[in-house]
C-alpha cells in the first residue's frame, strides 16, 4: 500500500495542532518543539523587488499571497534558532526516507519547491524545514543554493496537490488553516481568520479534487471548533501552544474512532521508530500523550 501524509501549513499553533494530530494518527509516541525568536535589523521596501515587480505586470500568473510575499518586506526573525531545534531531533544532512518532501517557495520567482525531490537543489533537512516555515513578512528567507526560499504556504497551505500524479492508494491531509466547524465570527479578527480559513478551505477541497480524480483516496482531517476556539486568530502565538497540542490530541483522535474514517484507515502500514530523538528539555511535561490520546491508534503512514 502506497500512502502519502501531506502537513499543511499553519504558524506556531498549526505547528502545535500538527503535534496532536500527527500524534493522535501515529501512535502513543510524544512529539515536541522549542520555539525561539532572534531579531535583527528590519529591512526597507520589498522583500524580493524581481517577485514583486513580475506580480505588477502578470499578476494572473501568481496566487494572492505570492504577490504579498513579493512586497511584503523582509522578515525581522532569524530562522537559526529552529535549525538548531532540528538539528538536535534529527541530526545533520537528509533522511534516508526515500519519499519526504519539504514544500517551499522561491521568493525570487514565486515558484514551489519541493526539497528532497529529483528536480530541487540539494539541502540539508534543517535549511529545508526552516525555509518551509519562513513565512514572509515575518522570518528572513532561508538561502539555499544561492536562493531565497520561503513559506511554501505562499503557493499552498496545504500542496495537497502536489500527489496527484504519484500514484498513491491513500493520500491522509492535515490542515490546520482549515476547518469545516468554523464558529461564527463577532470580531475584526475572527473575521480576518475566517476568510483566510475559507480561502485555504477552498483550495484544499480543489487540490483534494484533483488527487482524487488521479485514483488516489483523499482522507482531510481538520481542526474542530474546539481546536479553534484554542488557537484563538493569532497563529504565530506561542502562549497557546500547549493548550493547541492537547485539545489536537483529543479531537483528531476522537474523528479517527469515526467507524468511516476508521474503515477507510484500516489498511495502513506501521509507522517506522526512527530518525527522530527526544532532545533534553523540548517537552513540557504536563504533557500526558497516552492520556490525552485514550491508548494507541497505530495509523502512521509510510511510502512502501
Amino acid at each position: 500500500m502506497r500512502v502519502g501524509l501531506v502537513l499543511g501549513a499553519g504558524g506556531v499553533l498549526g505547528g502545535a495542532w500538527l503535534v496532536g494530530a500527527v500524534h493522535a494518527l501515529a501512535s502513543g509516541r510524544s512529539a515536541g518543539a522549542v520555539f525561539r525568536l532572534h531579531r535583527g535589523m528590519p529591512a526597507l521596501g520589498p522583500g524580493s523587488w524581481r517577485l514583486a515587480l513580475a506580480s505588477l505586470a502578470r499578476p494572473y500568473r501568481y496566487s494572492p499571497t505570492a504577490i504579498l510575499a513579493g512586497w511584503l518586506p523582509q522578515g525581522l526573525i532569524s530562522s537559526e534558532p529552529l535549525k538548531d531545534t532540528i538539528r538536535r531531533v534529527a541530526g545533520d544532512g537528509w533522511p534516508p526516507h526515500p519519499s519526504l518532501w519539504i514544500v517551499a517557495c522561491d521568493h525570487d520567482t514565486g515558484r514551489r519547491v519541493a526539497f528532497g525531490r529529483s528536480d530541487a537543489p540539494p539541502a540539508s533537512l534543517a535549511d529545508a524545514v526552516a525555509a518551509s516555515c519562513a513565512i514572509p513578512g515575518f522570518y528572513r528567507p532561508v538561502e539555499i543554493a544561492g536562493r531565497g526560499y520561503v513559506d511554501g504556504g505562499v503557493v499552498s497551505t496545504s500542496n495537497l496537490d502536489m500527489l496527484a500524479a504519484e500514484g498513491l492508494d491513500l493520500a491522509i491531509c492535515l490542515n490546520p488553516t482549515s476547518s469545516l466547524h468554523a464558529p461564527r465570527p463577532r470580531t475584526l479578527g475572527e473575521r480576518a481568520a475566517a476568510v483566510l480559513r475559507e480561502a485555504s478551505g477552498r483550495r484544499l477541497g480543489n487540490e483534494a479534487k484533483s488527487v482524487r480524480a488521479s485514483g488516489t483516496e483523499v482522507v482531510l482531517i481538520q481542526p474542530t471548533i474546539q481546536d479553534l476556539d484554542a488557537m484563538g486568530t493569532n497563529l504565530m502565538s506561542a502562549k497557546r501552544r500547549h493548550n493547541v497540542i492537547e485539545v489536537a490530541v483529543q479531537t483528531v483522535s476522537n474523528h479517527l474512532r469515526e467507524p468511516e474514517v476508521r474503515a477507510r484507515l484500516r489498511d495502513l502500514p506501521p509507522g517506522e521508530r526512527m530518525l527522530v530523538r527526544r532532545p533534553p528539555g523540548s517537552l513540557p511535561r504536563r504533557l500526558d500523550f497516552a492520556r490525552l490520546a485514550g491508548g494507541r491508534w497505530a495509523a502512521a503512514a509510510k511510502a512502501s
